[in-house]
């Protein structure tokens, strides 16, 4: 029996704004044992067309959800959508639920994602003139760990002023004035840096140094043909255990990458606090759970399985 891949749509796009509302969706087809990397007779068959693809959005001020029609998406195309948001007269954060939803010979499937809307002014610089000031970064990622800096209206007055991330994250800055010309009042012009990422623990569970992040609840390791090395989790039992290193008082994110088997949820709990309730579905994903600060440079962390299968699940 040949196993084909069955339509799988997701969305690329986890950031937008009122004057960039386009999302960006993309079928990639997937097996029902997730996306396998070693040889499958299923690779040789072409990925299914999501059929109907449609798309609600929840969660905008109106309170009333949107629908819209998509359309057909065939294996691996990618289709940009706008979103009709509002402007705002006022800078207003706007997370938002999407539903998007498709057809395909194993029946009709739904698949949630977050989106982080902030709706904005029309016009910003003339709408707040004495308090927007504009800085463009052609590569942003070209510029971290460089000093950057942004010139006041010459209307604003101050000595601190704080520059965000768009996580939140403040920026050290520091405030220069700046002469202007023959009768005319300084200016502000404030610096700051953007900081490169920091560098983060990458574990690949199953591989020799994965024995000092897992406490228990995981099965022997495992060389697959491929070369390969996985454990499956939760073992025997619902739970597994992790200790991972982290920066203290900071809040950290917890990315799990793996394949499941079967469909299942599971509920996060770090240093005995619940952080909350993920659903795993099956195949091949990746969960993305925020974690609370810690007080000291370790946390503990467990992964309390709603079903028990075994083997249940597979991370790489």
């Amino acid at each position: 029996m040949i196993v084909g891949r069955n339509a799988q749509v997701r969305c690329l796009t986890t950031t937008i704004t009122s004057h960039t509302p386009k999302i960006t969706l993309v079928n990639e087809p997937t097996t029902p044992f997730g996306d396998v990397s070693w040889h499958h007779p299923a690779k040789e068959v072409p990925g299914e067309t999501a059929k109907d693809v449609e798309i609600v959005v929840s969660g905008l001020p109106s309170g009333k959800p949107i629908t819209l029609k998509v359309g057909d998406l065939q294996e691996g195309e990618r289709k940009q959508i706008p979103l009709p948001l509002p402007f705002s007269m006022s800078p207003a954060p706007c997370p938002v639920s999407l539903f998007i939803r498709w057809k395909d010979s194993a029946g009709k499937h739904e698949q949630r994602a977050n989106l982080s809307v902030t709706l904005l002014p029309k016009d910003l610089p003339k709408t707040f003139p004495n308090q927007v000031a504009t800085l463009v970064i052609a590569d942003a990622e070209a510029s971290q760990g460089l000093p950057l800096s942004a010139d006041l209206p010459a209307s604003i007055h101050g000595d601190t002023f704080v520059v965000r991330l768009p996580d939140g994250t403040p920026l050290p800055t520091h405030t220069e004035k700046v002469k202007g010309s023959t009768g005319a009042s300084p200016s502000l012009r404030v610096h700051f840096i953007v900081p490169p990422l920091l560098p983060s623990l990458r574990v690949d569970i199953g591989s020799e140094q994965d024995e000092h992040v897992l406490l228990k609840g995981f099965s022997h390791r495992e060389t697959w043909a491929d070369g390969r090395t996985i454990r499956w989790l939760p073992g025997e039992g619902r739970e597994t255990a992790l200790r991972l290193k982290c920066k203290p008082n900071q809040p950290h994110r917890l990315l799990l990458h793996g394949q499941a088997f079967w469909a299942n949820s599971v509920s996060v709990f770090a240093d005995g606090q619940k952080v909350g309730d993920f659903p795993i579905r099956q195949g091949t994903q990746g969960l993305v759970i925020p974690l609370p600060p810690a007080s000291q440079e370790t946390l503990d962390v467990r992964l309390v399985f709603h079903q028990a299968p075994y083997p249940s699940r597979e991370v790489t």
